[in-house]
């Protein structure tokens, strides 16, 4: 039984198309003017403060955010419904004049991302799962901050604050009883900071 074989112009054709759905995918993949947001939720929600819908890509639906997009940014509001599965924050770090950031009611852990957002001045992240809250004392402009109901046990980077108005932190793990945490809660009402505890 003789097998079929394709005419060489098919197998040129079909090398060809492979080369091409190949080469769409590594330009996606490591295209460096593309903002990678990990998160699924926090990604679409930009998206959509940016008006920009997705676009389908051989394998997926692709991004096509780029650190300039982000750079339009001032506000970005997650609460309610929206709220509740937002993890992971990698890729806000490229909203560079975001001057306010909402989002309660997620599972955040990592500030990190954070850090670099100089322009910041209100940030609520109640009802989350931060304990680590040493990325924020990056933020110089940081007036607002909403700590409330996390799990907090370390307060001293908000002495980084400067222009820092008012703090809620309660329903947190902080040991009041704690000289360090008294400490820091005074000086920070020394200098006129609303603190709530």
């Amino acid at each position: 039984m003789a097998r079929y074989q394709l005419p060489r112009y098919q197998k040129i054709i079909a090398g060809v198309i492979v080369l091409f759905v190949l080469a769409i995918v590594l330009d996606y993949y490591f295209d460096d003017d593309i903002v990678r947001i990990s998160d699924p939720e926090l990604r679409e929600h930009i998206r959509r403060e940016l008006n920009k819908e997705p676009y389908m890509t051989v394998l997926s639906i692709g991004d096509d955010i780029k650190p300039k997009d982000m750079e339009e940014l001032t506000t970005i509001g997650i609460a309610g419904v929206e709220a509740d599965n937002i993890k992971n924050l990698e890729g806000i770090e490229y909203a560079t004049n975001l001057e306010e950031l909402y989002l309660p009611w997620n599972k955040i852990k990592d500030l990190s991302p954070l850090s670099e957002l100089e322009d910041l001045k209100e940030l609520d992240l109640q009802n989350n799962n931060i304990e680590d809250i040493t990325p924020i004392g990056d933020l110089q402009n940081l007036e607002k901050l909403n700590l409330f109901g996390n799990e907090v046990k370390d307060i001293k980077p908000l002495l980084e604050l400067d222009n820092l108005e008012k703090v809620v932190l309660e329903n947190n793990n902080l040991d009041l009883d704690d000289e360090e945490t008294k400490k820091v809660i005074k000086e920070l009402d020394d200098r006129n900071v609303e603190v709530k505890y």
